[in-house]
């Protein structure tokens, strides 16, 4: 990726799966813009409107922004969930990109950390500050040495969110992703967003990826899957989209009645292990 300023502005050419950022940072300030958003996010209209960027390229809202605001709320609402349980907590934001999760939902002591590919972490810094509880991790989610800024008995104060992330990457590493942060923080939970084979297969006729050039790269067909991934990990939520009626869906809203499209896109919420940590 390459960067540069002009006018007050930042212009950026991104690689394909890190260009993906853009698309929920674009729909977020699409979003805050109305009277009624499903996301309220003022910090991403202020960054797009920094950006030298076609973001005229992902089209009008459509099914697929309604969808990605959807997988926000959504992974807003588990957080918020965790964050009562545990106010005492950690967070990893893998594939952070240009998410504002921490400073949109900060309950004055959770220690977050925003960990993503060095390029990205440095374009994300002209917009976005570290703070003393919330820094940032430049490496790639499969370099496991990104484990080391975590303490080791986070057990079940861990909160893990993989968001529009996983699918992008080969299935071998993420198996292997799960199995390694499982053994390294027993207790732990990892919420991700998954497609399904039929989902990972259009993805290459996608038009808003196709903008971008980046593609699924696998599918899970059923959630329970994952348990033989590594030995202690266990599904405790699987949350398709269409389980319930969204009014911002419209018409769409009867995909539901087509199960390879209503079982198409998910969010799971994996246990990793057990932990003695209170």
């Amino acid at each position: 990726m390459t960067t540069s300023h002009y006018q007050g502005r930042t212009s950026a050419e991104f690689q394909p799966v890190s260009e993906t950022l853009l698309i929920p940072l674009y729909y977020r300030a699409l979003e805050s813009r109305r009277s009624d958003p499903m996301v309220r996010d003022t910090w991403a209209n202020a960054m797009v409107n920094r950006i030298d960027y076609d973001f005229s390229r992902f089209g009008p809202p459509d099914l697929t922004c309604t969808a990605t605001l959807m997988r926000i709320r959504e992974f807003d609402r588990l957080t918020a969930a965790f964050l009562e349980s545990h106010p005492q907590s950690w967070v990893v934001n893998i594939g952070c990109g240009l998410d504002t999760r921490f400073f949109r939902m900060d309950n004055g002591r959770v220690i977050w950390f925003d960990l993503d590919f060095p390029d990205v972490i440095a374009f994300r810094r002209q917009f976005l500050k570290e703070t003393a509880r919330c820094r940032f991790i430049s490496s790639s989610v499969l370099d496991p040495g990104w484990c080391d800024a975590l303490p080791q008995n986070c057990g079940s104060r861990l909160l893990l969110l993989a968001e529009g992330v996983l699918p992008y990457l080969p299935e071998t590493g993420v198996r292997q992703l799960v199995g390694a942060l499982t053994t390294r923080f027993p207790g732990a939970r990892l919420v991700f967003d998954a497609v399904s084979p039929l989902q990972a297969l259009l993805s290459h006729f996608n038009p808003v990826l196709m903008t971008t050039q980046a593609r699924f790269k696998w599918g899970l067909s059923r959630g329970k899957l994952v348990e033989r991934w590594a030995r202690g990990v266990r599904l405790e939520r699987e949350i398709f989209y269409f389980d319930q009626p969204e009014p911002r869906l419209g018409w769409y809203n009867y995909l539901r009645l087509f199960p390879h499209i209503a079982r198409g896109f998910s969010i799971l919420q994996l246990s990793l292990g057990s932990s003695d940590v209170p």
